[in-house]
């Protein structure tokens, strides 16, 4: 709905400045009806849930107190921005464990980690009482994560292109919607706006995750990538020096992009609430060695939390670079004019001694056929 929110009055606006009332007419009759025949068919899960919803947590409570994680109409604010994102987890997009990626243990299995030999030389109680605190992923959605909205490097870059090749068809619109879905995403991150949204958007204090939003932009990358790799793929010969300008304004953007998450990769202290918080118990317990244990630890998680961000950002700048490398225009161009001036070569006549000068076309001297009587 939040997709058609923004997509419907794009065409809306665009088909009536072209008075193409028509259209306008048979797409929204279309819409109602597809519309129709989709709720009809999840009208059982539908309409069970709707009538199920006022008696759950999310149909708020009579007996709602001030501070708790419920209102007379839905979930609190505090309760409803729990998985909430960092505002720079948005470029997990692009580059997928900025915040460590997962919990899922994979990276455990994928070589030795600083973090576990740290924990492993500890006495084994206390390493017992840390183990808790080892997960990579050190965002702010949740411990138990299940990784990141990945839509891919190359996709990404293809979306980048499309912002500057694309007229304003279908960019806009879908600029818009990922903005706004990236905004939502962040939560209590952002509590002005979505504290608004969750006040006045229909629905919104039902839901508790508003992490979940980011299928919007990984969906709408998609769209916008392939929207892109269309455009490429239908060049004409004469486009394609006016569009090597544009396709070099979307290589500059995109390596702004990643010379802003090189800053963040070495800005970033790597650490969660849960690990400040460890550390300050320990030294509060007056033992060094103790506080010493504590310390290694966290360090060692600290560099095992940097090294998964750094490559996964060189993997993804190497794809991105591999990817940007290919639709060279220059090339094509170059390519074809050589290509033109073969063939021309091969279909000139040339005078025997060298002379590149077209031969002179010949006139048919007055007299009879071959064949005449």
């Amino acid at each position: 709905m939040i997709i058609v929110g923004f997509m419907g009055p794009a065409y809306i606006i665009r088909w009536t400045k072209e008075k193409d009332f028509r259209r306008l007419v048979l797409a929204g009759t279309l819409t109602l009806l597809g519309a129709t025949i989709g709720v009809m068919g999840n009208a059982v899960a539908t309409l069970t849930t709707y009538d199920y919803a006022p008696a759950s947590i999310r149909g708020g409570s009579e007996l709602a107190t001030t501070g708790g994680t419920l209102t007379s109409k839905g979930l609190s604010e505090d309760y409803a921005f729990t998985y909430s994102t960092y505002k720079t987890e948005s470029f997990e997009l692009l580059v997928p464990k900025i915040y460590g990626g997962g919990n899922n243990r994979t990276e455990f299995n994928e070589g030795n980690l600083k973090s576990v030999d740290a924990l492993q030389s500890m006495p084994p109680q206390l390493g017992q009482q840390l183990q808790h605190l080892l997960h990579i992923y050190w965002g702010d959605i949740s411990a138990d994560t299940g990784g990141p909205a990945y839509a891919g490097a190359v996709i990404c870059l293809l979306a980048f292109i499309g912002l500057f090749i694309l007229d304003g068809k279908h960019k806009w619109w879908i600029l818009a919607a990922c903005v706004i879905s990236l905004m939502m995403s962040w939560g209590s991150n952002l509590q002005g706006f979505n504290g608004f949204l969750l006040k006045v958007l229909p629905g919104y204090n039902k839901f508790r995750a508003p992490s979940v939003i980011l299928v919007i932009p990984n969906f709408l990358f998609c769209v916008l990538a392939i929207l892109s790799l269309q455009r490429l793929l239908t060049l004409t010969a004469s486009e394609k020096e006016t569009f090597w300008g544009k396709y070099k304004k979307a290589l500059y953007f995109t390596g702004g992009v990643f010379a802003l998450l090189f800053i963040l990769y070495f800005s970033f202290d790597y650490t969660t609430a849960a690990d400040k918080d460890a550390l300050q118990r320990a030294s509060g317990l007056q033992q060094p060695q103790i506080t010493d244990y504590v310390k290694g630890f966290l360090t060692a998680l600290k560099e095992d939390r940097q090294a998964v961000f750094l490559g996964s950002l060189l993997r993804s700048l190497f794809y991105t670079a591999t990817a940007a490398a290919l639709p060279d225009p220059r090339r094509q161009s170059q390519n074809q004019t050589t290509a033109d001036h073969r063939h021309r070569r091969r279909t000139r006549l040339y005078r025997p001694d060298g002379d590149e000068r077209p031969v002179p076309q010949l006139r048919q001297l007055p007299g009879r056929r071959r064949g005449a009587k």
